[in-house]
């Protein structure tokens, strides 16, 4: 996000000095810093992307790690694996898989959350400009 916001206030700069750009021929200059903090703001993109799809991939197949191992303990234990009990455990390792699926969501969303939260207390406690 640090990278996102040089990027933009870079950006926002270029634009509000246009014609001193143009006059000064320093179109080159700024692109390159552009592009430079943008390659930087994509090489991060594409590992979060990265560690996305692991993250997900791992927390999908929790649900049959967990279920692989309850049923091999559940044998284990010496007990009957009939049809009717691996049909029940596995809507009910269904059902578990739904919060499963929905918790890295919820540590990424409160990640965003705390972020946004120190942006906007900073934003608010800066002096006042007359």
């Amino acid at each position: 996000m640090n990278i996102k916001d040089k990027r933009v206030a870079l950006s926002k700069d270029v634009i509000e000095g246009m014609k001193s750009i143009k006059y000064l021929g320093w179109e080159n200059i700024f692109k390159g810093k552009i592009e430079a903090i943008r390659s930087k703001e994509l090489k991060y993109s594409c590992l979060a992307r990265w560690l996305c799809g692991i993250s997900s991939t791992i927390w999908n197949s929790t649900n049959y790690f967990l279920l692989y191992f309850f049923l091999v303990g559940y044998v284990d234990e010496g007990n009957d694996l009939r049809s009717s009990n691996v049909f029940t455990i596995i809507a009910l390792f269904a059902i578990l898989a739904e919060f499963l699926i929905i918790l890295p969501k919820c540590f990424n969303d409160i990640l965003r959350a705390i972020v946004s939260y120190y942006r906007i207390k900073k934003y608010l406690n800066e002096k006042e400009v007359d």
